[in-house]
């Protein structure tokens, strides 16, 4: 039987709180211990590492706790590059050599992708030598993007690129020009709302209540009629609907093609100083069914053709490229939102909706006014966009590369109001997705230099929140805002706890957690006291802070859940696959009890 041995692991830029003490085998390969590693993580509900977009790499140390480096670039001679079909044993032969105060194994993970640009641009070792100098998270972010438009200039035109069979193969994560589009479900980007106002607007002027004018209601009664005619192809369709689509939409729709002899059904094009924008793309098909290929992919297939050409790329370093796409299909219309950030993320806005007749005609055709007044005047503000956007200057050198702006992989949001009534800018730092958590949440700092966290939320307790932080047992809230319509969400703008989570720091300190208990039953008393429940206490859901000089704090993060008890529900998608307390599942109400029964799983 193989000898076993005790390694403390930790991954290059986390915590060092987060190191972790595993037990292996001397025969073990490396492989095999990056899955217990993963498989450890899964066990307490937690996402560390999304392997399958990620190229590991392991690397043989003997460091200190405070000698661990944060970077790739700390790296030096005492920290060897390992191989996962290499062995345990062959690297540690002599488990009595290991010292149990340091660190052994460090990990780094490195997307899969590699810098690819066209010759036309640039040479590979200039792309490398500019993209050294970004830092880490917006080197990924620059160079899979631009992977991403390699992808797109490389694949065969969006009709054949939509067909069934080649979108299927398309669509994984390690294919540079897959779409997010939620095709398959692990292929769904964040809200393309977030990236640019026109999409939060389009679907609030779907809620608007205002009037409709006589001439609006006649140009929808004879675009429903001509929509609801049966033809035998799809040209004359397109060559019957596109004139009302110049009086419904926008006066400018041309179908001029793109690249070669392809191009969409329609597009809403403008030139700034010889580069082209697109407000608007169109795609047709006769009818449901015909065109090989669903016009909602296809036309997210034409978006990726068209924003990833030569000639728009100063728009694209510039911001993340909102269009907004309309798929018909015989008399089915849906729109979507898109935009270009390393990835491509297509978002539908609409359902598809009956272009015909209906038996509640008044109430059908103020519905379809009011869809195709959003688009209008959502083509509108995006075309007016792009007019005002500050181009960079064209590259007086071939081999230049202009790094962009580093602003268009994040959200819009980028100030917040102080509490004393300033205005407080911050730059993002990067996604914390690290571990399973609720909601799109990055990290970021501030002018000043305060590290804080920014999130987005479908639901959130604010007053549960601030009703621990008032008691030092949640980050203090430095902003919230609630949605400003039926469809939108909570921004939450917290402090960032230096230290790690519950299940990062009881790797080190699993002696030590009768004070963290203590503070999370404080936490859980004074919710319960007030008639709220927390729903989620999980351990990524507890942060443990060492700023305290007498002993470590325990805070309760994540409010996604919390409510009032006898009205708050657990949500429709919860994870089956964590141990929940006994009457926990998708729709139930969330009872203090609940609560209760996970402190205890949490600290058996």
């Amino acid at each position: 039987m193989a000898q076993s041995i005790r390694l403390r692991f930790l991954r290059i830029g986390d915590d060092r709180y987060r190191i972790m003490s595993l037990t292996f085998s001397l025969g073990d390969t490396l492989g095999e211990v990056l899955e217990t590693i993963v498989e450890k993580h899964k066990a307490w509900g937690l996402g560390l590492f999304y392997v399958g977009d990620f190229r590991p790499i392991f690397y043989r140390t003997d460091r200190a706790f405070d000698d661990i480096p944060q970077s790739l670039d700390e790296l030096d001679e005492r920290d060897l590059p390992l191989h996962l079909n290499e062995e345990v044993g062959e690297h540690w032969p002599d488990v009595t050599q290991v010292n149990e105060e340091h660190v052994q194994l460090l990990l780094s993970l490195t997307r899969t992708y590699d810098v690819v640009v066209s010759p036309q641009q640039t040479t590979q070792e200039h792309v490398e030598d500019e993209l050294a100098q970004l830092p880490s998270t917006l080197r990924q972010l620059t160079a899979k993007q631009r992977a991403t438009v390699e992808g797109f200039l490389n694949k065969p035109p969006p009709s054949e690129a939509a067909e069934p069979f080649n979108f299927r193969r398309q669509q994984t994560s390690d294919t540079d020009e897959a779409l997010y589009n939620g095709r398959p479900f692990d292929l769904s980007g964040l809200p393309v709302q977030f990236y640019h106002p026109v999409f939060d607007n389009f679907l609030q002027y779907l809620e608007a209540t205002g009037p409709i004018s006589a001439s609006e209601y006649k140009n929808m009664v004879e675009f429903v009629h001509e929509s609801q005619e049966i033809y035998d192809q799809e040209h004359p369709r397109l060559k019957a609907l596109l004139p009302y689509l110049d009086i419904l939409l926008n006066p400018d729709i041309t179908s001029e093609p793109v690249v070669g002899k392809c191009g969409p059904s329609g597009l809403v094009k403008s030139t700034q100083s010889g580069v082209p924008s697109f407000s608007a793309i169109i795609e047709i098909h006769d009818e449901i069914g015909t065109g090989n290929c669903d016009p909602s992919v296809l036309v997210g297939e034409a978006y990726g053709t068209c924003w990833s050409q030569p000639e728009s790329s100063r728009i694209r370093n510039l911001c993340c490229c909102p269009s907004l796409l309309i798929a018909i299909a015989g008399p089915w219309i849906c729109v979507l939102g898109a935009v270009y950030l390393d990835r491509i993320v297509i978002q539908p806005l609409t359902d598809y909706i009956l272009l015909g007749d209906h038996p509640q005609r008044d109430k059908h055709l103020t519905r379809l006014v009011r869809l195709f007044r959003a688009a209008r005047t959502s083509i509108a503000e995006l075309s007016e966009y792009y007019k005002t956007l500050e181009l960079p200057p064209a590259s007086a050198s071939s081999a230049h590369i202009n790094i962009g702006n580093p602003a268009r992989f994040f959200p819009l949001v980028r100030e917040f109001q102080g509490p004393s009534g300033h205005t407080v800018k911050f730059q993002y730092e990067g996604p914390i997705d690290n571990y399973e958590i609720h909601g799109p949440v990055f990290a970021a700092r501030t002018e000043s230099g305060e590290r804080i966290v920014v999130k987005f939320a479908e639901q959130y307790h604010i007053e549960g929140h601030r009703l621990l932080a008032s008691n030092g047992l949640a980050p203090k809230v430095l902003f919230y805002r609630g949605p400003t319509y039926a469809g939108g969400y909570h921004l939450v703008i917290m402090e960032r706890i230096g230290s790690g989570s519950l299940y990062d720091w009881a790797r080190s300190h699993a002696g030590e957690l009768a004070p963290i208990r203590q503070d999370v039953e404080k936490a859980l008393k004074i919710l319960h006291e007030a008639d709220l429940v927390f729903g989620d206490l999980r351990a990524p859901n507890v942060i443990v802070s060492e700023c305290d000089s007498v002993r470590p704090r325990g805070m309760l993060v994540d409010f996604d859940w919390c409510g009032r008890e006898g009205e708050v529900r657990y949500p429709a998608a919860m994870n089956e696959k964590i141990g929940w307390a006994t009457g926990a599942e998708a729709g139930a109400l969330i009872m203090r009890q609940h609560d209760r029964d996970m402190l205890e799983r949490l600290f058996q």
